[in-house]
């Protein structure tokens, strides 16, 4: 399996500069995870149980991100 680098938010410093970009409707967010797993939106949610619950979930499916759940362990 071949590991590549990624960021977070904390390593990256934005600063705005002039775009050739037009219109926002010209450009794609299409991202392609591999084995089959496309998004429509950069967006993937941490399985974290206090992050990610299913109305979350659901929202960030119908905007074309991924949403991971916490597995939750009934104790009945």
């Amino acid at each position: 399996m071949k590991v590549r680098q990624g960021y977070t938010f904390d390593d990256l410093l934005l600063i705005p500069h002039h775009s050739e970009v037009e219109t926002r409707s010209s450009i794609s967010l299409d991202v392609d995870l591999g084995k089959g797993v496309k998004l429509t939106a950069p967006i993937v949610s941490a399985n974290m149980k206090d992050v990610t619950e299913w109305k979350m979930a659901q929202a960030i499916s119908d905007f074309g991100g991924l949403a991971l759940l916490h597995r939750v362990h009934d104790k009945k």
